[in-house]
């Protein structure tokens, strides 16, 4: 194969042929392999397989070898930031990728856009979710509290004696403040 391999492509493979020679030749199990390389032994028996048919090529890993095909060019990518950048710098997101739509002609997904000018810091980043409840300040003194009902702040634990509005209702009120 005459594509191009990183280092660190090329040393893996080499480490993997080496001890697929070694289980070949006998000099260790198959399983033991698996262990050295990491892998199961499932995955194990699927290199030895491509190391039979395609030899030293078939343990390079696929997944590093090519870029996807569904990659955006550079120069479009490039003409996207260079639009917000010099003409389209007051819009918003959705603006903005209507007119890429509809006067340039990049049909590019509204996300690939956002990520884009995200990672180019044009735009400032999306937050998420604010949290459902927002937690009080705590005050810098006990006793700071304000009090909804209008009675007069009190500090640590307090006994109040109401008004008797039942016959059962004996017992002081206990309030305690922190």
């Amino acid at each position: 194969m005459q594509t191009y391999y990183p280092q660190p492509a090329l040393e893996r493979a080499m480490k993997i042929q080496e001890v697929i020679l070694r289980a070949i030749s006998g000099q260790i199990h198959w399983f033991q392999a698996a262990e050295i390389l990491g892998l199961s032994c499932r995955q194990m028996r699927r290199w030895k397989r491509r190391y039979e048919i395609f030899g030293y090529d078939g343990l390079y890993d696929r997944r590093r070898k090519t870029p996807s095909p569904r990659r955006v060019p550079l120069d479009t990518a490039e003409k996207v930031l260079r639009l917000y950048r010099e003409k389209y710098f007051d819009f918003n997101m959705s603006h903005f990728y209507d007119k890429l739509q509809k006067e340039h002609n990049i049909n590019l997904s509204y996300n690939w856009i956002r990520l884009a000018l995200e990672g180019a810091g044009l735009v400032e980043t999306r937050h998420r979710h604010d949290p459902h409840r927002k937690r009080r300040a705590r005050k810098p003194l006990v006793g700071m509290m304000l009090h909804m009902d209008g009675s007069p702040p009190t500090t640590g634990l307090a006994t109040t004696q109401n008004t008797i509005s039942s016959p059962y209702q004996t017992m002081p009120i206990m309030s305690f403040m922190i």
